[in-house]
């Protein structure tokens, strides 16, 4: 996906370029933890994007989203609270609102496609 990038800030090591990416879509800003890349702000860039998550509970999972939001709430650096919706499985992509990611393989039960979902991102990665 296409992203502008906002502001780079290489405060855990400058030589290796490892730290905060800011980057926005549709004007709305994001922060990811980058490293080993050579970002410029201002910059219109493809990238793609991946996740950590903070911990898999089902339950939870599928409780947690009954208003049907799509969203990315930022809770601190890079780590956010996820609200979507699942669009395919094998692997599991939600569409957050802004973009869609990738969650991995964690069901192969088609019946949860369409499905709204919370998800707790521990860190996002550019």
């Amino acid at each position: 996906m296409k992203v502008r990038i906002e502001k780079v800030d290489w405060d855990l090591s400058e030589e290796i370029r490892e730290g905060t990416v800011t980057f926005s879509i549709a004007d709305k800003n994001f922060y990811a933890f980058s490293c080993c890349s050579d970002y410029k702000v201002g910059e219109i860039i493809e990238v793609e994007l991946s996740q950590i998550e903070a911990g898999f509970d089902w339950e939870e999972t599928f409780s947690r989203n009954n208003q049907k939001k799509k969203c990315l709430i930022n809770i601190g650096n890079w780590s956010y609270d996820g609200y979507g919706q699942i669009i395919s499985i094998n692997p599991v992509v939600v569409n957050f609102g802004c973009f869609p990611l990738e969650l991995g393989d964690w069901t192969n039960d088609k019946r949860v496609i369409g499905e709204y979902i919370f998800w707790k991102i521990d860190r996002l990665d550019i």
